[in-house]
Parts: C-alpha cells; structure tokens; sequence
C-alpha cells in the first residue's frame, strides 16, 4: 500500500515542474524548488518569475507564448518549442518528463492567478496517472496526489484538511 507522507523541504522526486501559477512563496515549496533546481523543468511563462528569483532551470518548455523574446533568446540552449495548442504548458512539461523516463514528479506553481488554469491544472493530475507513476502537486496551502490504488496518508493531513474524490468509485476507509 502507497503511503503519502507530508511534504517537507526534504521531498524530492526525479523532477520538479515549475508552472505558472503563482510563484511559491510557503517555505515548503519554495525551499523544495530552491535545493532541486538541478532538477527543474519550467513552463515557459513561469521562467520569467524564476530567473527573477534568481533560480534556474535545467530545461523551459512551452509554446512561447509567455516567455519574453529575451528569455527564450538568453535560454535558447535550455527551451523547448512545442507550438501544440491541444495541451497545456505544464501537460508538454509532464510529457518531457516522461519521454527522459523520469516517473515521480512534484508540481509547483500549478494553482492562483488564473481560476481556469488551477481547476485544468488539477484536474490533470488524474490524466497523468497513466504515464506517470508519483504525481504530486504542492501548492502554498496544500497538496494534491493523483491516486488510483489503495493508500494511506499521513494523519496530519487529515486534521482539518479535505480529501477530495473525483470518481464515484473511490472510497474514503475509516483509518485501521
């Protein structure tokens, strides 16, 4: 059975993906993004954040439409042009990561700004159970895992904390 502690700075996984959601600003994740930056696959539009921050990415990958011209000249050697409209940023992100084989993930930067990108982000995180094996996203506030078998997770995070099901056929069992 899968067990799904709570992150700390010492998460880790085989990548880290920057979306571009608001950028972390909790010490979990911002700590997480900072000690893997050898790690780090950016969406384009979150590269612009990142470098302000003065963290770099081993690769930024999008269709463009949200790295400045300067960056995508300044980071040619390090972007990845995928001009398909049928997926998002973080999506070519994710399938990056699985075409290098890399098969656990957390996600940053995924949730804020924008309502329509937060409910795409996290409803995604199911479509990436089929080619990904760990999936989790840590935002500011909290942490969502893509789960298709039985698991446990660590109390804390039941302690005013929700669990969200978004199959009918999940259930939640009374702790053993």
């Amino acid at each position: 059975m899968k067990y799904y502690p709570m992150p700390t700075i010492q998460s880790t996984a085989q990548a880290i993906i920057l979306a571009n959601g608001d950028f972390p600003r909790h010490p979990i994740p911002k700590l997480i993004l900072q000690y893997h930056q050898d790690k780090l696959v950016c969406c384009d539009g979150a590269a612009n954040n990142l470098l302000n921050h003065h963290l770099t990415a081993q690769v930024i990958i999008g269709d463009g439409d949200s790295l400045s011209l300067d960056n995508q000249i300044k980071y040619q050697d390090k972007f990845i042009k995928l001009s398909d409209q049928n997926t998002n940023d973080l999506t070519k992100a994710v399938l990056f990561c699985q075409s290098q084989s890399l098969q656990s993930l957390i996600i940053l930067g995924a949730t804020g700004k924008r309502e329509d990108h937060t409910i795409a982000n996290i409803a995604l995180l199911v479509n990436y159970l089929s080619i990904i094996d760990d999936v989790t996203m840590i935002t500011d506030f909290g942490v969502f895992n893509a789960i298709q078998l039985l698991c446990s997770f660590e109390k804390a995070i039941l302690n005013n904390k929700f669990l969200y099901l978004v199959s009918p056929l999940l259930q939640l069992l009374p702790p053993i």
